[in-house]
């Protein structure tokens, strides 16, 4: 009905505007009837059908008919049946906008809004049951935002008849509830944006102290994810405030931070894996807030608390987001607090977290430099080459690609490439094989004197190992190589060793090896099919050879 709606009601006609009339009138009908569901359906589409009822002038220059709608919708919303006043709190919020678009500024201040629909939202709000108590805080959010831009009035209206209701909702006896004031008191903080600091102590802080020591831990959980919206809200009122006085901060954090920063260090310590985790991923945007001193005190504490967790989910949403706090504290006391704790966790058991250490390490390169990278990270890199997981060896590969290319020829050279020409002659195939992918990997980065000269021999020479598994990793990494060398070694290296694994007594190297020989004379030809070459070998590959493909990824 709503799409028939919408594509009638586009333009501001006479075709518009009838459809406008007869969906509100059905609205109307489908309000009165006396069985439940069609009452839910009317509270459903009434917001949609105002506003394009005021679009199209269905209601007139002044607003001619809204009352009759606003009296229907105000019995759904005191219906009997539960779930008819569930679904008309929910859509409470989209049915004022559109009012206030109809009516205007100053009739939206004092006539149906003041005088029946922000009592329709204090009733709902105190409703016996729970599901439509949960759409408190939705509401109060909307209230907020459509009444504030409205002026001094309407904004005291909002603090209040709006606030008190929100304010009600963090002490409900229904976890729900308070469940989804948690979920949205940074939404909510926004929008009912207090005027000062001290208003802003008056309930935001010690609503947001209440959900963060709530008993149930998906309530903490949620209220913890909205730890930075509402730190950036009391920093606003900080920052404004320290302005208008023209005095210094000097490192000193207002006592509304520092009941949240209290708060947020029992948290380390909470019973529940769950909430940990969501601070782990949360407490670094903190730290631009806060600025560097507050972190270094107040911050950096529980934040490694965190590191040290016996949970590695908690560990793991900590070293994705250390970016934030390495901007504010600088690279001296992150190598000095964090780097023992992320050698710690690029052992650790699990390989997800090792996983996500190698993707953390060209960020840490960036920000450490290459001196102090060099003594503290780069072994860890080389020695992710023999991890036992293939998906740890293959980040390994790209992780040395990265380095070699933020670090330059020289820098990898001497401290990469000699761990790497060691596990070439490993006893296991897996090893050699992972280090013939990091050469090729390595060979796009360098310039293409030292990838000829330095690099393609050891793949090449990779393409009379023992084992077929090497040797069509070997056909594959030449191929790759290819545009990474100049025509000499090309035609010289790449295209005799192609062709003698062509003749390989092996049937999976001869596979690979003339697709590989194939796709490098599209590339000598310009026929576009060499970026694709290795994408194609792995897919065929995938469907042709079965095995094969399962003994390349073990």
């Amino acid at each position: 009905a709503l799409a028939i709606l919408e594509d009638l009601g586009k333009g501001k006609g006479e075709a518009g505007r009838f459809a406008a009339e007869e969906f509100g009138a059905m609205a109307a009908r489908l309000g009165r009837k006396e069985w439940f569901t069609a009452r839910m359906s009317a509270c459903a589409v009434y917001p949609q059908i105002m506003e394009r009822m005021g679009y199209t002038g269905a209601l007139g220059a002044e607003g001619d008919g809204l009352d009759e709608h606003v009296q229907i919708f105000s019995c759904l919303c005191r219906d009997d049946t539960p779930m008819v006043r569930r679904v008309a709190s929910k859509h409470l919020g989209p049915f004022l906008r559109a009012v206030v678009r109809l009516c205007g500024p100053d009739a939206a201040v004092r006539g149906p809004v003041p005088a029946v629909l922000v009592p329709l939202y204090e009733e709902l709000g105190a409703d016996d049951q729970d599901s439509v108590r949960l759409q408190t805080t939705e509401n109060s959010v909307a209230f907020a935002a459509a009444l504030s831009p409205l002026g001094e009035e309407a904004r005291d209206l909002v603090r209040r008849r709006v606030l008190p209701l929100l304010k009600d909702a963090v002490d409900d006896r229904s976890w729900r509830v308070r469940w989804t004031v948690a979920s949205k008191f940074g939404a909510a903080c926004v929008a009912l944006s207090p005027s000062s600091r001290r208003s802003a102590e008056e309930w935001m802080v010690p609503c947001f102290e209440k959900l963060l020591a709530d008993p149930e831990a998906e309530v903490k959980t949620a209220a913890t994810l909205n730890l930075p919206s509402v730190a950036r809200c009391l920093g606003c009122y900080d920052g404004v405030e320290a302005a208008a006085d023209h005095t210094s901060q000097d490192g000193a954090v207002s006592n509304s931070m520092g009941r949240i920063l209290e708060r947020v260090t029992k948290l380390t310590d909470d019973e529940s894996e769950h909430v940990r985790a969501a601070l782990a991923s949360v407490i670094t945007e903190l730290a631009p807030i806060l600025g560097r001193e507050q972190t270094l005190s107040s911050l950096l504490p529980p934040l490694l608390i965190l590191l040290r967790d016996q949970i590695s989910q908690v560990r793991l949403n900590l070293i994705s987001s250390l970016g934030a706090l390495n901007s504010v504290i600088g690279v001296g006391l992150l190598a000095q607090s964090l780097l023992p704790a992320i050698l710690n966790l690029s052992e650790d058991n699990k390989w997800r977290i090792r996983l996500h250490v190698i993707q953390l390490i060209p960020v840490l390169a960036k920000q450490l430099g290459s001196e102090l990278f060099t003594a503290q990270l780069s072994a860890v890199c080389v020695r992710w080459l023999g991890d036992d997981i293939s998906s740890i060896r293959e980040a390994a590969v790209e992780n040395l690609r990265d380095l070699a290319a933020l670090f330059g020829r020289e820098w990898a050279f001497l401290h990469l490439l000699p761990s790497v020409r060691g596990i070439i002659g490993h006893d296991s195939y897996l090893r050699r094989s992972v280090a013939v992918r990091a050469c090729a990997a390595m060979a796009g980065v360098v310039d293409r004197e030292s990838a000829a000269g330095t690099l393609l021999p050891m793949v090449a020479g990779a393409a009379v190992d023992a084992v077929p598994n090497v040797r069509f990793t070997a056909a594959r990494a030449l191929r790759t190589m290819a545009p990474a060398v100049d025509v000499a070694a090309r035609e010289g290296r790449i295209r005799p060793a192609l062709a003698g694994l062509c003749e390989d007594p092996d049937v999976d190297v001869r596979f690979f090896a003339r697709r590989a020989l194939t796709s490098l004379e599209e590339f000598v030809h310009g026929g576009g099919g060499g970026d694709n070459g290795g994408q194609e070998d792995a897919a065929t590959s995938a469907q042709v050879l079965p095995t094969v493909a399962t003994m390349v990824h073990c």
